[in-house]
């Protein structure tokens, strides 16, 4: 019987197939106009408005700590938000602050960088303005990209001190040391090329455009659910009584269900990679990448289907969900960007699930999100099916 209720609903399914299609493809439209407003947006941010001011100072012979600044600035993630213009005195970086023609101020102590190399890890001055809440990723962004050039730099100066003491077998003086301290740092640290092509970027390695994509994606597949709801919600309850009398409890009824859905959403996905593939974006298949989203956007539907127990509320829901976990999971505007507090909980939004899932097509795959992904659906299941067999 269940074997036989299974291919009733799927053949009813691909009768409703063409309609839900055509409803998917309407949200596939407004999502990639959602994207194209994202990424046209986020470019002209970059390349039109005006980067904050962050005033620094570098102490007199500071060339290594130019040459540090030099790089920063060259960090993509860094280039686009902020621009550095170094005064010659404290004073200046203070009342650059104080009179709101500086975002932030830094100053360098003497020997910054060399005092990093030696252990002695001296620190810099950061000034902001008095009750600024300023988003703290910009400079998180800067202090994890510079302590990465400058923990690389220290590592390599180590790693060739241990390589000498092997191969002389004699200690060498501290003077020596440190003529070969600076000398790495000197040619190691002008060698910005490597991270004017490697992003510092909280998005791991993504593009904007992949990054949009992949958000506008987990959005289809969540707003779907109000497409398929002819699925999901197409039986009075003497049909559902007379399955039980023939053997189909609520428990096989929702399986079928969730399976019948997540085939409607792996046709939709399919169809949607195969667009990927005709613009020729760079994706990699990854069979986690595609299942998880799938299966994710089956349990969701059918949850709020069942518990709203209406077709027209359950719809409405999802798209009033959607728009929410949309906002809590950086659909719109990166996680990076958003307020500390929406931020610690962004991670567990289905829209960033969804999204971190969909990112493994084009960078490496999120395993943390895989497992938030199926204790998501695993609570939304049991709890769809108390209440189902509660009501039933």
């Amino acid at each position: 019987m269940f074997l036989r209720y299974l291919f009733m609903e799927l053949k009813r399914s691909l009768y409703l197939l063409p309609k839900i299609l055509i409803g998917a493809e309407i949200l596939v439209l407004a999502m990639g106009v959602v994207s194209f407003v994202g990424i046209s947006a986020m470019d002209k941010s970059s390349a039109e408005i005006k980067k904050s001011v962050v005033a620094m100072y570098i102490p007199d012979g500071g060339a290594t700590e130019d040459m540090a600044l030099s790089i920063v600035e060259n960090m993509e993630s860094v280039g686009t938000l902020c621009k550095f213009e170094v005064v010659d005195s404290k004073d200046k970086v203070k009342n650059m602050v104080e009179n709101g023609s500086a975002l932030g101020g830094v100053i360098l102590p003497s020997d910054y960088i060399h005092s990093i190399l030696k252990g002695e890890n001296l620190h810099p001055t950061l000034i902001l303005p008095k009750g600024t809440d300023l988003n703290n990723k910009l400079f998180e962004n800067l202090a994890e990209g510079g302590c990465g050039i400058f923990a690389a730099v220290q590592a390599g100066v180590y790693s060739v001190q241990d390589a000498l003491l092997a191969k002389t077998g004699k200690e060498v003086s501290i003077l020596k040391l440190a003529e070969l301290d600076m000398e790495y740092v000197d040619t190691v640290l002008p060698r910005a090329t490597y991270f004017d092509t490697n992003m510092v970027n909280s998005e791991s390695d993504l593009t904007i455009k992949e990054y949009y994509l992949a958000m506008a994606l987990a959005m289809v597949i969540l707003l779907a659910g109000m497409a398929i709801a002819p699925v999901v919600s197409g039986h009075n309850m003497a049909f559902y009584n007379k399955l039980k009398m023939s053997g189909v409890g609520f428990l096989l009824n929702s399986l079928v269900v969730n399976i019948i859905v997540f085939l409607i959403y792996a046709i939709i996905y399919l169809i949607i990679l195969g667009l990927f593939w005709i613009l020729r974006l760079d994706i990699q298949f990854n069979i986690l990448s595609f299942v998880m989203p799938c299966f994710i956007g089956s349990i969701f539907t059918t949850a709020v289907y069942t518990l709203c127990g209406d077709r027209s509320y359950g719809g409405l829901l999802i798209f009033a969900f959607s728009m929410v976990f949309g906002f809590l999971g950086g659909a719109f505007v990166p996680v990076s960007l958003l307020p500390d507090t929406i931020k610690a909980i962004s991670p567990y939004s289905p829209v960033n699930i969804v999204g971190s899932q969909i990112m493994g097509m084009f960078s490496a795959y999120d395993y943390t999100s895989l497992k938030y992904g199926i204790v998501f659906a695993v609570f939304l299941y049991v709890v769809t099916a108390l209440k189902g067999a509660i009501k039933r």
